[in-house]
């Protein structure tokens, strides 16, 4: 604790939690404003949140609890996905609760709103215990208003977002609490937050990697043994949630993109390895306290590579290479910051900057402290998250959350230096400009002024109504038969229709997603023959989407761009009832 946290106090948790929960009703409100219009529509945004409605009906419907085949996705066989039930779990229980009383819609809206507004509630909770051990009370709480600002970490909790990612993020703000307390419970806490990280998305097994890699580091630094505590307590929990999800069957399968055989066994492994040698040599220097861990290191390693090879490639080696290149290629979150637009690849860049900086610092500071173990690990924890923030957009958030620590301990800093300030002013807006370094908003500005908009992106929002069709009384009357359709159109035509798909943006079947790619891009007389080897009665077109941009950019004579153009092939005839400019539907004549 810094001294400007114990000159604050952290005495009385009940009246600092009250506080939390005033924050908190004020960042709901900041985050739902921009969300309004969504919210009276019923728009869910990105596709993952229509897909995750998806699944929940399926369930409540009758699915069975460990199967997560979607399937009215590339029937009959169905699309597997990689999601848990566990994040299904809060949705379905506020709509089974509410659902006799207001009625299904209104169940779903209310899930909608409630659960990621309880799961901002709960991060907020546990970065303001982080933030209030590091620079007191009254600063941690400004810290917590200043969170959608982190625009990364704030999206992920607005209205309508029932995505996994909310719970990735509140999993490593428990996780970066849980390292810096003593004793044998936090790591207890630490690893199961790192297994359920994992089980919810195989993204959490960097950070498992680094909290390990840090309980590695305390052993070999000053002999703390807890490693042996967090790597048994990841291997159970994770076995645990495997078996609890999908049933022992998944031990025996291979997933790249999920926990399951070879990551099970690496981590069993790693674990084994790690407490035999360290009994067996007893190493008493720091030196020799390396060995079990590069041995453990170095079996965990060789059982992906026997068991699984293609695993070392990545969650995404075994993707179809059209897959890859027209849809993979094209999802912004999965890019690093040189494929970015300026602006987010600024804010990747710069946004958690200075956070990593001021607790590299800090770590400095207190290098001689009783702290200075936490101090480096939350430094390290905050570069780690960084680094790997430029490479995945997606894991920008983590970074921009592990930032906070390091702002939180220069604000603190500055708090004690106000006498040395002169005139005052200038200690005013250091402090400013301190507070607003913790957010996203300096960074994402300088990246729009450096980089002014280069495409019409938003324009195109606005013109591309495909959405609207949708949700509107064409597609519903086609009843429950096939349809070939765009495929980040798929998850919204499940979600407001009783059709099925070809395919839709879940990489473990980019073998159907190739076959739509294939047949957007193919020349008319080629495409036929491929749409004509589904079942499916009618085909669409969204033209200014941008899946469809991208088909109409790469193959301008395929039968995408001919449809876009109003050159239609003798095999498909216009459905009149559904020929505007954003949405066009055909009938295949078979």
């Amino acid at each position: 604790m810094t001294d400007a946290a114990e000159s604050t106090g952290t005495g009385g948790n009940g009246h600092f939690y009250r506080y939390v929960l005033l924050v908190w009703l004020l960042v709901s409100a900041v985050l739902a404003i921009p969300m309004w219009d969504r919210m009276t529509t019923g728009s869910l945004g990105d596709p993952d949140n229509y897909m995750r409605m998806v699944q929940v009906r399926d369930w409540l419907n009758g699915q069975a609890w460990s199967d997560v085949t979607q399937y009215r996705m590339n029937p009959p066989s169905g699309g597997d996905l990689h999601w848990s039930r566990l994040v299904d779990m809060p949705i379905a229980a506020t709509i089974l609760a509410l659902r006799p009383l207001v009625g299904q819609s209104m169940a779903e809206l209310a899930a909608l709103l409630a659960v990621p507004a309880l799961l901002c509630l709960a991060l907020m909770m546990v970065m303001g215990r982080l933030l209030r051990d590091i620079a007191g009370r009254e600063i941690a709480l400004l810290m917590l208003a200043l969170l959608p600002g982190c625009l990364l970490v704030g999206v992920q909790f607005a209205p309508m977002r029932v995505d996994h990612h909310g719970w990735q993020l509140l999993m490593a703000a428990c996780a970066l609490l849980a390292w810096t307390r003593p004793g044998a419970l936090p790591v207890i806490a630490c690893a199961l937050a790192c297994a359920f990280w994992m089980h919810v998305s195989i993204e959490g097994l960097p950070y498992a990697v680094l909290f390990a890699g840090l309980y590695a580091l305390a052993y070999v630094l000053n002999g703390d043994r807890r490693v042996h505590i967090f790597m048994a307590t990841i291997c159970g929990g994770t076995g645990l949630f495997v078996l609890a999800t999908r049933g022992p069957r998944l031990f025996l399968e291979t997933h790249c993109d999920a926990i399951s055989a070879p990551y099970v066994a690496a981590l069993l492994i790693a674990g084994i390895m790690l407490f035999a040698v360290d009994r067996l040599l007893r190493p008493a220097t720091r030196l020799l306290r390396l060995v079990p861990l590069l041995v453990a290191g170095g079996c965990a390693a060789t059982a992906v590579s026997l068991i699984a090879p293609a695993c070392l490639a990545g969650p995404f080696a075994g993707l179809d290479p059209l897959a890859r290149d027209y849809w993979y290629y094209s999802v912004r979150e999965g890019l690093p910051f040189w494929k970015q637009s300026g602006p987010f690849a600024t804010l990747m860049v710069l946004a958690p900057m200075p956070g990593v900086i001021a607790a590299g610092v800090a770590a400095y500071s207190a290098r001689n402290s009783p702290r200075a173990m936490i101090a480096l690990g939350m430094a390290l924890a905050a570069l780690f998250s960084w680094s790997l923030g430029m490479v995945v957009m997606r894991a920008t958030g983590v970074a921009q959350l592990y930032a906070l620590p390091g702002m939180a301990a220069l604000i603190a800093i500055l708090a004690t230096k106000r006498e040395k300030f002169r005139p005052r002013i200038v200690w005013s807006l250091s402090m400013a400009g301190a507070f607003l370094l913790s957010t996203a908003i300096p960074a994402y500005g300088l990246g729009n002024a450096l980089f002014p908009a280069q495409d019409s992106r938003a324009k195109d929002r606005r013109e591309d109504l495909c959405v609207t069709h949708i949700a509107g009384p064409v597609l519903r009357s086609l009843g429950d038969e096939l349809l070939f359709a765009p495929i980040d159109m798929g998850p919204l035509i499940l979600y407001h229709t009783d059709l099925s798909i070809v395919a839709a943006g879940y990489h473990r079947n980019s073998a159907a997603m190739a076959i739509v790619i294939r047949a957007f891009t193919a020349r008319p007389d080629e495409a036929r023959d491929m749409v004509m080897a589904t079942p499916a009665r009618h085909l669409l077109l969204c033209p200014r989407a941008p899946e469809a941009r991208n088909y109409l950019k790469s193959a301008p004579h395929g039968l995408a761009a001919a449809l876009a153009r109003g050159d239609v092939p003798d095999w498909l005839a216009p459905d009149a009832r559904l020929q505007e400019p954003g949405a066009r539907l055909y009938r295949i004549l078979r």
